[in-house]
């Protein structure tokens, strides 16, 4: 083994750059492969949980009553498929996400004309 580690040696010490230069090709194809396959692994494992627990959420453009809105819900609840829905008022999301974004919340909400938007 240590001659064909020494002779490989050699032989990359004669070759110059153009050996420098595959090795770092073969390097760099395999970090490049192996990043791939990592993401790829990621991504599907994203799309699998979304396959086994699917969600969507509803903005309506314009302010619904309580009727409506119990309209609207009523209707995606009776969508073949789906199995629960939540109602949330803008003054719930507001709080969930200044709970969940902390400090930064307030990032958030710079620029708008309203403290709700």
């Amino acid at each position: 083994m240590k001659y064909v580690v020494s002779e490989a040696l050699l032989n990359v010490r004669h070759g110059g750059i153009v050996s420098a230069l595959a090795v770092f090709i073969i390097a760099l194809t395999t970090v490049l492969f192996s990043a791939l396959y990592v993401l790829r692994n990621a991504v599907s494992l994203e799309v699998k949980q979304f396959e086994d627990n699917p969600s969507a959420v509803v903005f309506p453009k314009e302010p619904l009553d309580d009727a409506a809105l119990k309209t609207l819900d009523t209707s995606i609840r009776d969508t073949p498929g789906v199995e629960r829905t939540y109602v949330v008022s803008k003054d719930e999301a507001l709080v969930r996400s200044q709970r969940i974004f902390g400090e930064e919340s307030a990032l958030l909400l710079r620029g708008f004309e309203q403290d709700n938007p």
